[in-house]
């Protein structure tokens, strides 16, 4: 992104509530995390990968491009940390993780949690017929291979305005992936995709998605 957006109290106050959250002492299958979030750009447990800089940059751009704020769906549970970070903006947030859960799924208030791949296609059509809106797509993957069936898939039932935001963007598989669609390798389409300017361990980067044409 090219410039800093102009911060705001609302967005302040949000990352401040997380950063106070206190969590239940014995969750369920690894829900809701089983620790408090206690720093920002770190890969660590107690951590979001992300800077608290770039989660209020991510919170700015999403209230500039007017995107709703309906449904979120993350691609990689891991610590549950940033779950909670999208909940804090969002009224549904559903998170896909490789660890079993109880019949699959644990249903926590606005967060759903599914055990499943999203590289198996046909798991992902069975997320998609549960979703009457999608508003933000959250890819948090390390390898090429995991990153395509969610981008494409999920791509078609954006909101238009919509966002899909690239974490692991020092990954090798998430960066070629997304110089792929930058270059246009992949459809044939050049995709503008922007790097989010603020400290991260992993990177982080945005697609948005204006008016259908």
């Amino acid at each position: 992104m090219s410039e800093r957006l102009k911060a705001s109290p609302e967005f302040e106050r949000l990352v401040n509530d997380l950063e106070a959250l206190v969590l239940p002492d014995r969750p369920i299958a690894g829900w809701p995390p089983a620790t408090p979030l206690k720093k920002w750009g770190e890969d660590a447990s107690g951590s979001i990968t992300f800077s608290r800089e770039c989660a209020l940059e991510l919170f700015r751009t999403i209230e500039q491009a007017r995107i709703p704020r309906g449904q979120a769906v993350i691609s990689n549970l891991g610590s549950g940390l940033a779950t909670l970070f999208w909940g804090q903006i969002f009224d549904r947030v559903l998170a896909v993780t490789d660890t079993a859960l109880p019949d699959g799924r644990i249903v926590d208030g606005k967060y759903t949690l599914v055990s499943g791949a999203l590289d198996r296609t046909v798991f992902v059509y069975e997320l998609l017929r549960e979703l009457d809106v999608l508003n933000v797509l959250v890819l948090d993957e390390s390898h090429y291979s995991r990153a395509i069936s969610p981008y494409y898939l999920f791509r078609k039932k954006l909101s238009r305005p919509g966002m899909i935001v690239f974490v692991g963007m020092k990954h090798e598989g998430m960066t070629r992936f997304v110089a792929d669609l930058r270059s246009g390798h992949l459809d044939g389409i050049r995709h503008v995709i922007s790097e989010v300017l603020c400290a991260s361990p992993v990177g982080v980067a945005i697609e948005l998605l204006g008016p259908r044409g």
